[in-house]
């Protein structure tokens, strides 16, 4: 089970963020368009609850470009599955190209057929072999 699934955090933060927006809005409009039930502190309210999303956006952006020049990585185990998948899947690659020059030009018909009718599936599977497909040199598709 994926470990995101059921994970509360971010559709709560975007209801916090989007209520403050809402909130602030209905302080400057009271404000603007309903002066006799408005106070001065009205607009700063306002501003404040209006400006607080752009707010954490922006130290958002701080702290990831910070985070970035320092070099400070908590997914290195993550870019090692990434780079993990490049090698087998130039590993793949190699040996489909291995295994279609030896074979000749009929097999490799054929494997361009398996590659084609695999796109139109809704699997993982379709996903990887497109991928593959991606990452193969120019050279094995063209005919020799």
């Amino acid at each position: 089970m994926n470990e995101k699934e059921g994970d509360l955090r971010v559709p709560l933060i975007s209801f916090l963020l989007c209520l403050c927006v809402l909130i602030g809005g209905i302080f400057l409009f009271l404000y603007l368009f309903v002066p006799n039930l408005s106070e001065p502190w009205f607009p700063p309210i306002a501003l404040i609850l209006i400006g607080f999303p752009w707010l954490l956006w922006l130290l958002t952006y701080i702290y990831t470009c910070i985070k970035r020049c320092f070099g400070v990585s908590s997914n290195n185990m993550d870019s090692n599955r990434q780079i993990s998948r490049r090698t087998s899947t130039m590993a793949n690659s190699r040996m489909a190209r291995n295994a279609s020059t030896t074979n000749g030009s009929n097999n490799n018909n054929v494997n361009v057929n398996a590659l084609n009718s695999s796109h139109g599936s809704k699997s993982a599977d379709a996903s990887i072999t497109s991928s593959q497909e991606i990452e193969m040199p120019l050279t094995t598709s063209a005919p020799s």
